[in-house]
């Protein structure tokens, strides 16, 4: 952990301070997540100033000693939660169950129920539940307090336009871009879930992939799960996007079409050079459910999602389309297996954005073809779960005006307001988004006639959007 940020990152993630059993080791680790949290290479000078009674000098110790880290950490890491565990079965069920014993006038049924206790936390030692101790919620709560007091309350997606209000006063050094107040709260938070939901074509994948390019830019690991697209294709996509924002125009349809050949293999080259640099921050994993031919169920395949994030010390978690990964797809299973990658988003302090489709069947029948929370497909878990519910709309996939423009709807916020619309500027063939407006919000309806769907800019009034049918 001391020679390396991605090694401590992966360890902080299994093993919190509460699970160190030496008081020296606690006080180090608890200080070191600091440093993590605030994405500080360790220095010891720097460590002693902010907790003036951790031991540096044992700590530069044990890095003389392990100046690399070995090739098994993970069998150090289950050590330590194996004693994490054998401490709280002294002091808990085996303290109880020795003291039964050892009273004559104990219940028999009580005895018999400790000793199952006993065995049931070591045979499922690693998934039991543990009632918190005051302490650490307290400590974590305040901790949490002065993370948002220092300007982490917010994590921005990365996108400009979509991120802050853009009419409120810029603040250039935001971690977001050149914007306002934020409108997204708490946004790609350690620990929370995004939703992007919108029918085929309207530009899940493509805003999914931003988002992608924005965190990479933050310096945040990306575990990508592209199921729809494929990871070669994402990446690809991924790097004509970033291209675009340095002003480098690469044309998707020349790469899509292999012609005219005229520049082309200056273009490939570009991608190819961009693509090596993005792939440091976004990793691609194929699909579980078809790595295991289907052999195991919804839990095992979230499981090996899990074990994933957890190797790679993964800030974000992209799964396009999330419930490709499952084997059974009955709703009660499926809202199951929602609920178990919720709590891994916050087990592995993992953001995840799962996306899902809107049911075709109410998108064809709807005279407005906007993306709803009632139209999520499948189980309401996906409302449950959702911190933040995003929805795509191109509006020249429904009607003759110009694929210059989409809109996202922020659909839900946990933290913050909606029903959202924004109007961000499109360019298909650079992959570019561009200025971002806000426009009013519009509770769809079947009610409306055609010529008022017409006049809808999107997620705005009529007339008060860029384009007007």
């Amino acid at each position: 952990m001391l020679v390396s940020a991605d090694a401590r990152r992966r360890v902080l993630r299994l093993l919190p301070p509460d699970r160190w059993q030496v008081e020296v080791h606690r006080a180090a680790v608890t200080a070191l997540a600091e440093l993590d949290r605030r994405r500080v290479a360790y220095d010891p000078a720097a460590l002693k100033r902010l907790f003036p009674d951790v031991d540096v000098d044992y700590l530069g110790q044990l890095q003389a000693a392990r100046p690399t880290v070995p090739a098994d950490l993970q069998h150090y890491v289950e050590g330590v939660r194996w004693d994490a565990l054998r401490a709280a079965a002294v002091t808990g069920p085996i303290s109880d169950l020795l003291a039964a014993i050892a009273d004559p006038l104990s219940d028999q049924a009580k005895v018999k129920a400790l000793a199952r206790a006993v065995g049931g936390t070591f045979d499922a030692w690693h998934d039991r539940a543990r009632v918190l101790p005051p302490e650490s919620v307290h400590a974590e709560m305040v901790a949490e307090l002065r993370a948002r007091a220092a300007g982490h309350a917010v994590y921005p997606y990365g996108l400009e336009g979509l991120d802050g209000y853009q009419d409120e006063g810029a603040r250039p050094h935001h971690p977001g871009g050149n914007a306002g107040r934020p409108r997204l709260v708490p946004a790609a938070k350690p620990g929370k879930v995004t939703i992007i939901t919108g029918c085929s074509g309207s530009g899940k994948s493509t805003l999914a992939c931003r988002i992608a390019l924005g965190q990479a830019r933050l310096k945040r690991r990306t575990l990508y799960g592209a199921w729809e697209m494929t990871g070669p294709e994402s990446l690809e996509l991924l790097a004509v996007m970033s291209l675009a924002d340095d002003g480098v125009h690469v044309s998707r349809t020349q790469l899509l079409s292999g012609e005219p050949k005229e520049g082309l293999e200056e273009m490939i080259e570009r991608v190819s050079e961009r693509g090596r640099e993005i792939n440091r921050f976004v990793r691609f994993v194929p699909n579980p459910f078809l790595a295991a031919s289907g052999k195991g169920g919804n839990a095992e395949n979230l499981t090996l999602i899990q074990h994933l994030i957890e190797d790679l010390g993964a800030d974000v978690f992209i799964a396009d389309l999330w419930e490709r990964c499952l084997v059974d797809t009955k709703p009660e299973a499926v809202q199951a297996a929602l609920f178990q990658q919720q709590a891994m988003c916050e087990a592995t302090r993992c953001h995840g954005i799962l996306l899902q489709q809107q049911r075709l069947k109410d998108i064809e029948k709807g005279l407005d073809k906007r993306p709803t929370r009632e139209g999520l497909k499948g189980s309401s878990g996906w409302v449950d779960i959702g911190d933040t519910i995003l929805g795509t709309y191109m509006p020249s996939q429904w009607k003759d005006v110009p694929a210059d423009m989409t809109v996202v709807d922020v659909l839900k916020q946990r933290y913050g307001p909606w029903p959202l619309s924004v109007e961000l500027e499109w360019d298909p063939d650079r992959a570019w988004f561009g200025k971002g407006v806000s426009v009013p919000y519009d509770q769809p309806s079947e009610r409306e006639g055609p010529s008022e769907i017409e006049a809808f800019s999107g997620g705005g009034k009529k007339g008060r959007g860029r384009h007007h049918g």
